[in-house]
């Protein structure tokens, strides 16, 4: 579970939000060349030697010293910095769990410009994490991660729609927003667009749409859409299985794909 909570944070941008500067690329240097432009203040150096000490990668694990280095170049402004913090705090890795810190990070983060640092914002607001419990505050945030073209943001913001939380309820709106996570290959907005047009919500009941998108779904990784395709199936007569198989392949070939 660490590990894959902190391979989201260990891609984080090259560049900080405002900064211009050429960036050297310390991720193909060794650990000493990495800690010499650390500690002479290189911005990019002391997150790759963070996230090195996070990883344990070249040098020993030390999430302590990770918190170290990204409190350095979060100081420099480094919006990646300042997204990292909010996860180390938010898992309680190198500091105590603290889920007001880790907000405090996340908006400053957010305020920068990081997508990432948005998505989780908007599910601390929609659960009352760290800050007031408010469904409003989690679609601003939401909003803002899927507007540029952050798939599990968008995702989000369809579900937001489609439940009526901290926005009227609008199925139109939920599948305009499963749509686009769905184009862009996020296998949840493609088992919920195959959902809804299962339903006929927000869109024309459409089972041939409906059973090519859970195929899709299906085959990106998503285990509960294999269930839905085959319900969908038994509602198809031959040709429109043909069919719907035949737009699965293509959507499948069309978007890239991960859970």
């Amino acid at each position: 579970m660490r590990k894959t909570l902190l391979a989201v944070s260990l891609c984080g941008l090259c560049f900080s939000a405002g900064s211009l500067a050429f960036v050297k690329d310390w991720s193909t240097h060794s650990v000493k060349k990495v800690e010499q432009g650390a500690k002479q203040g290189d911005l990019f150096a002391q997150l790759e030697l963070g996230d090195r000490y996070a990883s344990g990668n070249g040098i020993k694990e030390d999430d302590a010293k990770a918190v170290e280095w990204y409190y350095k170049a979060a100081k420099q402004g480094s919006e990646s910095a300042m997204y990292k913090l909010g996860m180390m705090y938010d898992n309680g890795h190198g500091v105590n769990y603290d889920a007001k810190e880790a907000a405090a990070w996340f908006e400053k983060a957010s305020q920068k410009g990081s997508v990432k640092a948005q998505y989780y914002l908007a599910g601390m607001y929609k659960w009352g994490r760290g800050v007031p419990k408010s469904n409003s505050k989690a679609v601003e945030y939401y909003r803002l991660a899927a507007e540029r073209n952050f798939d599990v943001a968008q995702n989000s913001l369809g579900v937001m729609y489609a439940k009526g939380l901290g926005v009227e309820t609008d199925d139109v709106e939920a599948v305009k927003w499963y749509r686009k996570a769905a184009e862009n290959g996020y296998a949840y907005g493609q088992r919920n667009l195959a959902y809804k047009y299962s339903l006929g919500e927000g869109v024309e009941l459409n089972n041939v749409e409906a059973y090519a998108w859970a195929s899709v779904a299906s085959t990106n990784g998503y285990d509960t859409a294999e269930k839905l395709r085959d319900q969908l199936a038994l509602k198809l007569d031959s040709d429109e299985l043909k069919t719907a198989q035949q737009k699965a392949k293509a959507y499948l070939q069309s978007y890239s794909s991960h859970k």
